[in-house]
Order: C-alpha cells, then sequence, then structure tokens
C-alpha cells in the first residue's frame, strides 16, 4: 500500500473514533439533563404539594375564605343601607320636585295675571295679585317673621298645644301610645306638662312630658307625626344631627333621637338616669 493511501485510512479512523467519542459524549450529556429534568420536576411538584397541603397553606386558604366572606356580607349591607338611603332621599326630592313645579306654575300664572290686568288696565288687580302671593310664602314653610306677628304665631300656637294636649296624637308606625308604653314598661311615669318649647311652623304639635321614677325626674319632648313622610317635611337627615327645614326647632338641645316618623328632645339633661332609661325604651321600640 501507498504511504499516501495509508496515511488517508488513518486519517479517516481517526475521524472515526473522535465521531464516536463525541456521539457517546452527547449521548451521556443527554441522559444526564433528561435525568436531571425529571429529578427537578419530581421535586418541584413534591414541593408544590407539600406547600399546598402545609398548616400555614391550610391556615391562609381558610383566612383567604373568611375575609371573602365578610367583604360579601359587608358589601350586601352596604348596598342595602345604600339603596335604602337613596330611597329614601329620592322620595324626599320628589316631594320637593313637586313643591318646586307648584310654585313655578303659581309664578307663571301670576305673570300671566299681571300682563292681563295691564293690558286691560285694571289697576287693582296687582295689588290683590301681589297680596296673594305673599300669602303663599307661609305655605311652603318659610318661617314667620319676628316682632308682632311672630308673637301672634306663637300665641296661636300655644293655645292649639293646650288644645291637643287632651288627645294623644298617631302615627306609623309608632304613636304617641306606643312611646309612652315603652316608657312604662320600664317602669318610667310619664306625665304630660305645659313646659314651652320653641319650634317654628312644626308639622306636629310638640308634646312636653316629665318622666320620672325612683325619685328622679328628666324633661323630655316628643314630636309625632304622621308618617315618614311629614317627618321627612320638617327634617333633614343625613350625618350627624337632623336638620329644621322650616326655621328653628329645639336650637340648643342636649340630645335628638329619632326613628322613622318620631322625634324625642332632651331640651336639657337634668337627670342622666332618667335620661338614658328613656333613651333606651325609645331606642328598642319593636
Amino acid at each position: 500500500m501507498a504511504p499516501s493511501a495509508e496515511r488517508t485510512a488513518a486519517s479517516r479512523a481517526a475521524a472515526g473514533r473522535a465521531a464516536g467519542s463525541v456521539a457517546s459524549g452527547a449521548s451521556v450529556a443527554g441522559a444526564r439533563a433528561l435525568a436531571w429534568s425529571r429529578s427537578a420536576a419530581t421535586r418541584a411538584r413534591d414541593g408544590a404539594v407539600a406547600a399546598y397541603t402545609s398548616p400555614r397553606t391550610r391556615q391562609a386558604r381558610a383566612n383567604v375564605a373568611l375575609y371573602t366572606r365578610r367583604a360579601a356580607a359587608g358589601a350586601a349591607d352596604a348596598t342595602r343601607r345604600g339603596s335604602t338611603y337613596v330611597r329614601q332621599q329620592y322620595e324626599r326630592d320628589a316631594r320637593q320636585t313637586l313643591i318646586v313645579g307648584g310654585v313655578v306654575v303659581a309664578v307663571i300664572v301670576l305673570v300671566l295675571v299681571l300682563v292681563v290686568s295691564a293690558l286691560s288696565g285694571g289697576g287693582d288687580d296687582p295689588t290683590a295679585s301681589s297680596g296673594n302671593a305673599g300669602a303663599v310664602q307661609p305655605g311652603i314653610g318659610t318661617p314667620a317673621a319676628s316682632g308682632t306677628n311672630g308673637g301672634t304665631v306663637a300665641s296661636a300656637r300655644s293655645s292649639t298645644a293646650t288644645a291637643a294636649a287632651a288627645a294623644t296624637l298617631p302615627g306609623n308606625p309608632y304613636s304617641e301610645t306606643a312611646v309612652l308604653a315603652a316608657m312604662q314598661a320600664r317602669g318610667l311615669t310619664p306625665t304630660l306638662s305645659t313646659d314651652a318649647f320653641a319650634c317654628d311652623n312644626p308639622g306636629t304639635t310638640p308634646k312636653s312630658y316629665r318622666v320620672s321614677t325612683n325619685g328622679g325626674e328628666q324633661r323630655v319632648v316628643l314630636l309625632i307625626y304622621p308618617d315618614a313622610a311629614a317627618f321627612g317635611r320638617d327634617w333633614v337627615v343625613g350625618a350627624g344631627r337632623p336638620q329644621y327645614r322650616n326655621g328653628a326647632c329645639g336650637a340648643g338641645a342636649a340630645v335628638v333621637y329619632f326613628n322613622a316618623n318620631v322625634m324625642i328632645v332632651f331640651p336639657q339633661t337634668t337627670n342622666a338616669g332618667v335620661q338614658s332609661q328613656i333613651s333606651d325604651a325609645f331606642l328598642t321600640l319593636p
């Protein structure tokens, strides 16, 4: 064999051995990588299972479920309260819209009367119309003017309150009888009094009582309205203390409580113990 042929054969043999070595190494590396990946997957799966079933994870899942239930309950309660508030506001706004609409219509009619009177040459009609327009104002809750007229209104209110004292005030859902019965059920003795109570143009007759028990006495004023709608025409209920719409009512009172169609006012605290019992009786009305 020629030397060049021998060298060629030797080169081919060496190349074959190198290729075999590379293939063997690649096979070994592949096997090792496959074994490592399988081991890693097994460890990851075992770790995930252990983490999912650990006491801490179970406690975390329980806490999440508890907080979720509480959040759902809170959202439902907030939705219910919000719905009730929106409905009440809508009812109040609807009534106010009707009142404002009536006033607008009255103004339009008045303007038309003035125009017709001016065109027809009737000089006395505008004066009469102006007088009627002034008379409309108290009907929509405008406070009475101070001075002589205010004193006349106060005297009339006092006489009305005296005449109404003989009959208890009805109301839905709560009447004057129901409120007094709640006090009596707690051993309190309410006695109707003639104590004055300042309130401008109320939609009901304020009733003053002196409530006594065990030698102690506390004055309280009841405002019993026919229903919640009538209550809403006198009072704006929102955050904090109710606000009176028609001027002033019970200004400077120590404590005020309200429920649906009823309000109780403590003008001042003369006996904290009796006052607390009256409040409890009122707040637990059925």
